[in-house]
């Protein structure tokens, strides 16, 4: 009797068959994974521990946000400043910048301690890789270097101004650019880059014995970080006094300027062969705050600051071939006191932190960004709730 035996395509239909029945068993698809992080840390209060929380959360490409692996990290410091700023992470995610109290033989001075992040996971180190200078940052375009407009600090009865620290992130332990700190004995408040990485900008007192303001501009080298000064203006009201927010084109900054006592938002073109600024116009005649550039260059955010009022968010189209700002009509990021408004990489979500009017709970909303009007559309479904004393958030890699 001859055997029968199936040929191949027969048994794999049979295969088939046989798993199929019994009802469906499809494998769920994979959650997406994170293509940004976003990072928060919690305010300091009036017991000052020596650690102290930083929420790590992942964006996938819906905007949604996922608590990352081992979140919330525990780093140690020192100690934490009252007056803690930040915290910050550099353009390409590896650090997470946050302020920290350095004590000192009179008096505490403020630095910032720099965590290295894990770039697959996001995850914190619990241990600094360096202490730094506190102060304004400025990264470079290149992701190399690190500028800081440092902070004066006194010596029992002498203080001590540090021009502006150079900070090489390049290297393991992050150390200093050669030749840093520039303008060394000079008070800078403010650091600025071009979009270019050709130029540095920055302001403040000329020497401790005079209260003469300059606008100073450098050259950078590219390769080391290395500053070269090309010219000091301390011409009254003619130059910027504060940080300065350029266009990805690098043909025009926002200059968050002090004049006759009231802050205002001043326009500067820039040459791009010898880097000096022009000033053009004042664009906004009121309190700016927290400035957030769209990634694109065609929208500008932050807030009006109105002293016994919330901060009220605002929004700007930029025309980008003049630099003129225009109120985007209608924008709102919703009701309630929402503020440390963020954008990610792709300019597709912006996140913004929003308490409570007892600031008892904090959310985080999450926004869609319109390419074409700059309007923000809150997800209601995204939102997730955050530690009540989250008080900043910022994005990673």
């Amino acid at each position: 009797m001859p055997k029968f035996r199936l040929r191949p395509y027969c048994v794999a239909l049979l295969a088939s068959l046989i798993l199929g029945c019994g009802g469906h068993h499809t494998t769920p698809p994979p959650p997406n994974p994170p293509q940004h992080f976003l990072y928060g840390r919690t305010s300091a209060g009036p017991n000052i521990a020596f650690s102290l929380s930083v929420y790590g959360l992942g964006e996938d490409a819906t905007g949604a946000l996922t608590p990352l692996s081992g979140s919330p990290f525990t780093i140690t410091q020192s100690s934490m400043a009252f007056a803690a700023t930040g915290p910050a992470t550099d353009t390409q995610g590896r650090f997470l910048f946050v302020a920290t109290e350095v004590t000192s033989i009179c008096c505490p001075g403020f630095g910032e301690s720099a965590y290295s992040v894990d770039s697959n996971t996001g995850r914190v180190s619990p241990s600094a890789t360096a202490l730094l200078d506190q102060g304004q940052f400025a990264f470079h375009p290149s992701a190399k270097f690190l500028y800081i407009a440092s902070a004066a600090t006194r010596f029992v009865s002498q203080i001590s101004y540090h021009g502006i620290a150079g900070v090489d992130l390049s290297t393991s332990n992050l150390t200093p650019i050669p030749g840093s700190p520039f303008s060394n004995g000079q008070f800078m408040n403010s650091v600025s880059v071009e979009p270019t990485g050709h130029f540095l900008y920055t302001s403040g007192l000329l020497n401790t014995s005079s209260s003469t303001s300059a606008f100073e501009t450098y050259a950078v080298d590219s390769n080391t970080g290395t500053l070269t000064l090309i010219s000091t203006d301390s011409s009254p009201g003619s130059q910027p006094s504060g940080t300065i927010l350029f266009h990805p084109s690098g043909k025009f900054g926002y200059a968050f300027n002090i004049r006759s006592g009231n802050r205002v938002v001043d326009l500067y073109s820039a040459n791009a062969t010898t880097g000096a600024l022009t000033f053009m116009n004042t664009q906004i005649s009121a309190n700016l705050q927290n400035p957030v550039m769209h990634p694109s260059g065609n929208f500008l955010y932050g807030c009006i600051f109105i002293t016994n009022q919330p901060c009220q968010p605002v929004g700007y189209r930029i025309d980008n071939n003049t630099g003129a700002l225009t109120a985007i009509s209608g924008f709102s990021l919703g009701p309630g006191f929402v503020y440390s408004l963020t954008i990610d990489k792709t300019g597709q979500h912006a996140y913004a932190l929003s308490a409570s009017s007892d600031q008892s709970s904090t959310q985080i909303l999450v926004y869609s960004i319109d390419s074409s009007t700059g309007l923000m559309t809150q997800m209601p479904n995204l939102t997730i709730t955050v530690p009540a004393l989250l008080s900043d958030i910022v994005a990673g890699r």
